[in-house]
C-alpha cells in the first residue's frame, strides 16, 4: 500500500490494515522519521506517530495551497473565462473598453452582453447630455427673460 495513503486513512482504519496484512506501515516519502527506529515502536506509538505526520503534511500542504497565487506558476486562462471570473461592475468596465478584435474572439453570449452594456452606456451618456442641454437652456431663457423684460420697460417710456 502507498504509505502516503495509508497516512491519510483515520488511525482506526490503519490499525484494521495494519492488522489484517499483518506488515507495519512505514513513514512517508520525504518523512525524517527513521524507519528502523519507527519499527522498534510499540504498535500503538508507532500508529500514532505516523498519523501525527500525515495530520501534520495535510495541515502545511492545506496551507500553501490557501497562500496567494504566484504568478510564475498561472496557467493562461482564455478572455472568456477571465471575464466570467471579474466582479460584475470591472467585468461592465471591461466589456466597455475591449477592443473589436478581443470581442470577436469572445463566445455570443459574451459579445451579446458587451453589445446591451455598450448600448446601456451609450443612453447614459446621451441622457447625461440632454439634462446637461436643457439645463443651459433653462438658465439662458431666464436670462433672457429678465433681461430682456427690463430692457423692453426702460425703452418703452
Amino acid at each position: 500500500m502507498d504509505p502516503e495513503a495509508f497516512a491519510c486513512l483515520p488511525a482506526e482504519i490503519q490499525r484494521e490494515l495494519a492488522q489484517e496484512h499483518g506488515t507495519l506501515p512505514t513513514p512517508l516519502p520525504g518523512s525524517s522519521l527513521d524507519p528502523e527506529a519507527l519499527s522498534a515502536l510499540p504498535e500503538a506509538l508507532r500508529n500514532e506517530v505516523l498519523a501525527e505526520e500525515a495530520r501534520e503534511r495535510r495541515q502545511r500542504e492545506a496551507t500553501a495551497a490557501r497562500a496567494p497565487a504566484n504568478p510564475a506558476n498561472a496557467t493562461e486562462m482564455d478572455n472568456a473565462s477571465f471575464l466570467a471570473s471579474l466582479p460584475p461592475d470591472l467585468r461592465e468596465e471591461v466589456l466597455l473598453q475591449v477592443t473589436d478584435e478581443v470581442l470577436a474572439s469572445l463566445p455570443p453570449n459574451v459579445v451579446a452582453e458587451a453589445h446591451v452594456v455598450r448600448e446601456r452606456a451609450v443612453l447614459h451618456h446621451q441622457r447625461g447630455r440632454q439634462a446637461q442641454q436643457a439645463a443651459a437652456g433653462a438658465a439662458a431663457n431666464s436670462l433672457t427673460l429678465a433681461g430682456g423684460g427690463g430692457g423692453g420697460m426702460g425703452g418703452g417710456r
